[in-house]
């Protein structure tokens, strides 16, 4: 028995899966918010009455007909509007107390409007809704995720340290070096969510003749 308990810890330990996740805590954390906020907005959508989803359309509705009326730069510019209100709210929230709650809100909040989406797509226009979905959402939807559960990694790390600093005894060696850590960090995500803008531009350059809502 105690070798095979000691064969599985040695496993368990060299696997590769198993030590990222060991080291990567928080980062897991981030991911998993923005999927329980996916799959929560995708239940919502689905318990939702027809007279909230009409409602909901003159929320989303727009923006998807605006999408597919866009021209590539216009799609361009909207998203870096959306993606730069998200990552600098996180940014800010980095450098304050309360950013180890905001911080994984603020992704869970994330995740709702893309699981809201989602599912709302799927009950008002079916498949497709799906494919408007999967070829013009999807790309962005993905890069800028993984750009906000980076970052919010890092600004939840930093708002842990200054919460640290705040308690009796607790002190911050250095917060000019902090500041100065995480607006580099800052700019280095804005560089992903342009990636993830320019992969908006091109998909709906691409394929958003092909949808009329």
């Amino acid at each position: 028995m105690k070798n095979i308990v000691s064969k599985t810890k040695e496993f368990l330990k060299e696997n590769e899966i198993f030590n990222f996740g060991k080291n990567h805590k928080t980062l897991i954390c981030m991911v998993l918010m923005l999927i329980l906020g996916m799959v929560s907005g995708a239940i919502l959508a689905g318990c939702t009455s027809f007279e909230l989803l009409d409602s909901l359309n003159k929320i989303f509705l727009s923006d998807f007909k605006e999408r597919t009326s866009q021209s590539g730069a216009e799609a361009f510019v909207s998203s870096v509007v959306v993606y730069f209100v998200f990552s600098l709210f996180m940014w800010l929230s980095g450098l304050a107390i309360w950013g180890i709650f905001s911080i994984p809100l603020t992704l869970c909040f994330r995740g709702l409007g893309m699981g809201i989406s989602g599912g709302y797509l799927y009950l008002i226009y079916g498949l497709k809704g799906i494919a408007f979905y999967i070829l013009i959402l999807i790309p962005g939807i993905f890069v800028s995720s993984l750009a906000f559960a980076i970052f919010g990694t890092e600004t939840f790390k930093s708002s842990l340290k200054i919460l640290k600093a705040a308690l009796p005894k607790g002190r911050i060696s250095n917060f000019w070096l902090l500041l100065k850590s995480n607006t580099k960090k800052f700019g280095y995500c804005l560089l992903l969510l342009c990636f993830a803008a320019f992969l908006d531009m091109c998909f709906i350059t691409m394929f958003a003749g092909f949808f009329d809502f």
